[in-house]
């Protein structure tokens, strides 16, 4: 039989339209399937809805797939503006990838182009927040931020200025390269009302992401030329600092300290009197408005861990001001600043997001603030579990470098107090707590082990009660190790190892000399000494090495001794004299060397005969010389005193005089009748040093203007005279 299909007129047989049947009944039950538009942008604003404030459950959907399914709604008009939402949320605490953030870019420009400034704004917001977790380029949302900002057409400002406050957070040269500067401050002109600025902002929350964004592109360090633009807003925005809402306070405050902050570093600004008026306008506005925002924040001991924003800004902003300026440091330390950043440690949890945020800035600025005052620290230690709070990070296992660097900043910081030191830092272990770390480097980063490292040079001093501990545990060795003298590029974390190895043997036992002696071949140690300074850190690596030895030699005979045998007697002082005679390295080596060669001399007559045989008269005789510094005048000088004078029968009380042997001026004068006793065989030693000119340089040097170079070079004449006088 046939059938005519309606609308046809065509017949066909009863198979074919079966066919056709079961084919348009398959397609209609896919249809049925498949979510609408609307109904997919229902679904992801309930996604968005149950991801915010659920830390979890946005960790959850980062997993399984979320993600993706928002990338793909950026290319639907009608579910772009969902998408972007709900990828922002995802992107509160997490990375989103860059595909995700790509796409973005993509959607963003793509609602621009058709008008729709909703979207655009979401876009922009969710690619800020995608940026701020290591998520696309900077310089890319800085050029879209600010072609925004330009644009005849309507847009979100407030999402632009947000986007470009976070490009400049990653990459603030890159920020201001895209002519950021001007825009904010095109911005700032528009919304400005004639008004005094704190009472007639039109439109706050764009105000509010204006100053956010200057703040960002005043970081230091800039140069004024830079970011003069904003210079002119200074004064209204100490006035918006004063009496403005909490959010407009905060960010004020923050563009305001770091512009007076770039200015006081640059000194280069056309006006002397703005650059004073700027630091003036910190001292009275932004820095008591910053304190005064902690103090709101935990004055009750509850912290809204969901909020945490504005006071973990305030602290960093703290922080980053002590950090640059040391003055700021000192007069924020007359003051309660401590007591309120203290109070953030014992309010906020680490192991929270939020609160690591705020307890990371409270870390940074207590570090800075005790670094240059004892007032601080105690302040600090008084305030009841702050201490034990800072100790309690280095002990959690896995915790966020940052995190942990920033503790070992505040450990280096209060260890700089000898009463400390014996006390509290005692009492709290920290010395443990450190060691773990150093020693048990699986996963610390670079950055983190050279701070721990840093806060342990200061405990291996010799009146540090954990320097027993530390030697115990094997930290010689360790720090040998880290310090890794083979190597060609010098790290801080090099430096800092050496550095500590120093402390630790200064007027160390014979025992703790001979371990540091054994875990440094003397192979390496003289192949970084010759090496010539081909990076910035060489310098400093061979200062902290030679430092090493000073310390080691000093002490007496035995001393000389053992370091001399370590290397071979002959090349030990060969290598230094090397050094002084090509004088390639900088003045800091130089110095260094002297004064090794100097705790050599406090020797036995053998070790004093052996310089005179390298040669160390034409040596000092340069070093003597107009050409030398003043530490190294002086460093010449005490050679030369203790080559040719030794006061006999009193050895003990040489060895304790002084850091090279030696004696003031009123020691050996007070022998009687002004004689000053030289053994025979001093008298040869004196001879070839004022055969090779020294005694020349020295007369020169007894009218000098510096008195430690004056005095020296007086002492070393009398002694020379006496010599003489006696042969």
């Amino acid at each position: 039989r046939a059938r005519v299909l309606v609308g046809t007129g065509m017949p066909t047989s009863t198979t074919r339209w079966k066919d056709r049947t079961m084919a348009m009944h398959t397609a209609m039950e896919t249809d049925e399937d498949r979510p609408t538009k609307e109904e997919e942008a229902t679904s992801m604003r309930k996604l968005r809805n149950q991801a915010v404030g659920q830390r979890k459950r946005r960790t959850e959907m980062r997993r399984n797939g979320t993600v993706q399914r928002a990338t793909k709604g950026l290319t639907c008009v009608a579910c772009a503006k969902d998408a972007a939402t709900l990828l922002g949320t995802l992107a509160i605490d997490g990375a989103i990838g860059e595909e995700a953030a790509q796409q973005l870019g993509d959607a963003m420009r793509a609602a621009e182009a058709r008008g729709d400034v909703e979207t655009a704004g979401k876009c922009a917001h969710a690619r800020a927040q995608a940026l701020l977790q290591g998520d696309g380029d900077a310089r890319t949302c800085a050029q879209d931020a600010v072609r925004g900002l330009r644009s005849a057409r309507d847009v979100d400002t407030t999402a632009y200025l947000r986007l470009l406050a976070a490009s400049a957070r990653v990459d603030a040269n890159a920020t201001r390269g895209c002519d950021a500067v001007e825009a904010v401050a095109d911005v700032l002109r528009r919304h400005r009302a004639p008004e005094r600025m704190c009472e007639a902002w039109n439109d706050a929350d764009v105000v509010q992401e204006a100053l956010r964004a200057a703040a960002e592109l005043a970081r230091p360090p800039v140069a004024v030329e830079a970011v003069r633009p904003l210079v002119a807003f200074a004064n209204s925005w100490a006035d918006l600092a004063r009496e403005g809402p909490q959010g407009a306070r905060l960010q004020a405050s923050r563009a305001l300290a770091h512009l007076s902050l770039v200015a006081h570093k640059n000194m280069v600004m056309e006006d002397g009197g703005k650059n004073q008026a700027l630091a003036h306008a910190v001292w009275r506005t932004a820095l008591p408005t910053l304190l005064a925002m902690i103090e709101e924040k935990t004055w009750d001991n509850q912290v809204d861990t969901d909020d945490m924003q504005g006071i973990e800004e305030a602290a960093r902003a703290v922080g980053e001001l002590v950090a640059a300026d040391p003055s700021i440091a000192q007069r924020t330390a007359q003051g309660d600043a401590v007591p309120r950043l203290a109070a953030l440690l014992r309010t906020t949890s680490h192991e929270t997001r939020g609160g690591r945020r705020v307890f990371a800035s409270a870390m940074l600025a207590i570090a800075e603030l005790c670094l240059v005052d004892e007032t601080p620290r105690k302040q600090l230690v008084e305030a009841d579990g702050s201490l034990e709070r800072i100790v309690r990070v280095l002990r959690t296992p896995n915790v966020e470098p940052e995190l942990l660097k920033l503790a070992c900043s505040c450990i280096r910081s209060l260890s700089r107090s000898v009463k400390q030191l014996r006390t509290h830092l005692m009492d709290a272990n920290v010395a443990e707590a450190l060691l773990k770390i150093v020693l048990e480097p699986t996963q610390t980063s670079e950055k983190v082990l050279s701070d721990a490292v840093s806060s342990l040079c200061n405990l291996v001093l010799d009146f540090s009660p954990m320097k027993e501990a530390i030697v115990n545990a094997g930290g010689v060795a360790r720090f040998a190790e880290i310090a890794d003298l083979r190597a060609t590029e010098v790290s801080d974390l090099s430096i800092n190892a050496l550095w500590a190895l120093k402390n630790l043997s200064y007027l160390a036992t014979h025992q703790v000399k001979r371990s540091v002696l054994d875990s440094l071949p003397w192979a390496d140690v003289r192949s970084a000494l010759e090496r010539e300074c081909i990076c910035i850190n060489s310098p400093a690596l061979k200062y902290q090495l030679l430092a090493i030895f000073r310390n080691l030699i000093f002490g007496g005979a035995e001393d000389v001794s053992l370091v001399l045998e370590y290397a071979g007697h002959s090349n030990f002082l060969r290598v230094l004299m090397q050094l002084l005679s090509q004088a390639k390295d900088p003045c800091m080596v130089l110095e260094q060397t002297l004064f090794v060669l100097c705790n050599v001399a406090t020797g036995n007559e053998g070790h004093k005969q052996m310089l005179m045989e390298e040669g160390i008269g034409e040596i000092l005789a340069n070093y003597l010389s107009e050409t030398g510094t003043n530490e190294q005048r002086v460093a010449a000088a005490w050679c030369t005193i203790n080559l040719v004078w030794r006061e006999p029968h009193q050895e003990k009380r040489r060895k304790r005089s002084g850091l090279h042997g030696r004696k003031s001026r009123s020691s050996y004068e007070s022998m009687g009748d002004g004689m000053v006793s030289v053994p025979t065989n001093a008298t040869a030693r004196a001879t070839a040093l004022m055969s090779a000119g020294v005694d020349l340089r020295l007369h020169a040097l007894a009218t000098a203007p510096s008195p430690d170079v004056r005095d020296r070079a007086r002492t070393a004449l009398d002694l020379l005279g006496a010599a003489e006088a006696l042969a």
